[in-house]
């Protein structure tokens, strides 16, 4: 059976289902993502339209949040007395395995396909940002967990601008 423009009908209901199906999970993923966006990430996921550019999107997401997740890092390792530092190390390697299956558990139902690469990233970029939110607070001080203080609130997300 052909469809209108005479290609095989299975295969033009394939492609709408496969577009429906990315346009669905873009939706879904966007606002998750949203918060892990830097001004040059908001301009990748507007303008983005093919499977390889939505990947390339998620993937500028979880480079921005790890480097956000490195610096912040730093700068807690550089406040933390020297007895402190290996717990820190040794939780934050554990996090980072943990982080790694989870997300590879989360994407492995699109095992194979296209979107996979961009679930994966957009599930790291986010637990990364969660990350950041735990650890921030102890830019405070090790008894104050609330994230107030200046050196905490440089780690804090600005709101996506919603220009159109």
């Amino acid at each position: 059976m052909r469809d209108s423009l005479g290609r095989n009908a299975t295969h033009s209901t394939m492609c709408t289902r496969s577009r429906d199906l990315i346009l669905l999970v873009s939706l879904i993923l966007a606002p998750r993502l949203a918060q892990a966006q830097d001004s040059v990430a908001r301009v990748c996921w507007d303008t983005a339209i093919t499977q390889t550019t939505l990947t390339r999107c998620a993937d500028l997401d979880l480079r921005t949040s790890r480097l956000r997740l490195q610096r912040l890092l730093r700068e807690l390792r550089d406040s933390l007395d020297s007895a402190a530092l290996p717990g820190l190390d040794s939780v934050q390697r554990r996090w980072e395995a943990y982080s790694e299956a989870q997300c590879r558990w989360e994407s492995e139902p699109y095992d194979g396909g296209t979107m996979r690469p961009m679930l994966e990233s957009g599930c790291l970029a986010m637990l990364t940002e969660e990350r950041i939110d735990q650890l921030k607070a102890f830019l405070c001080g090790w008894d104050n967990h609330e994230p107030r203080c200046a050196a905490a609130k440089r780690y804090d997300l600005q709101p996506p601008d919603h220009r159109e």
